[in-house]
């Protein structure tokens, strides 16, 4: 459910392939590699629409296995790195003639 919403931009339960596309390396680091979303849209948008339905999409995503905790471990990553990042600017802002 995590993984939809994440790609679910424009927030109307459902998600089209540009959709994965624009949030693809957010998705990656929750365990979906582009190539197993694009192979995850042809499989199941039988009817040609170019969406999926979040039922759809959790059928698949159950049946293919994919752990919540892949997306926690993702999210924890996330934070690390914007934890990082947030070091980063911090230290630069000290470092910065005009902080003075």
């Amino acid at each position: 459910h995590a993984i939809f919403q994440c790609a679910d931009t424009s927030v109307n339960n459902t998600i089209t392939l540009q959709d994965a596309k624009a949030v693809a390396p957010k998705l990656a680091l929750m365990g979906l590699s582009l190539s197993t979303i694009e192979k995850a849209f042809a499989t199941l948008d039988i009817k040609g629409k170019g969406c999926l339905t979040l039922d759809l999409f959790c059928d698949w995503a159950i049946e293919k296995r994919l752990a919540p905790s892949a997306v926690v471990g993702a999210k924890a990553r996330e934070n690390a790195v914007e934890s990082k990042d947030n070091i980063y600017a911090r230290l630069a802002t000290a470092r910065s003639p005009l902080s003075s």
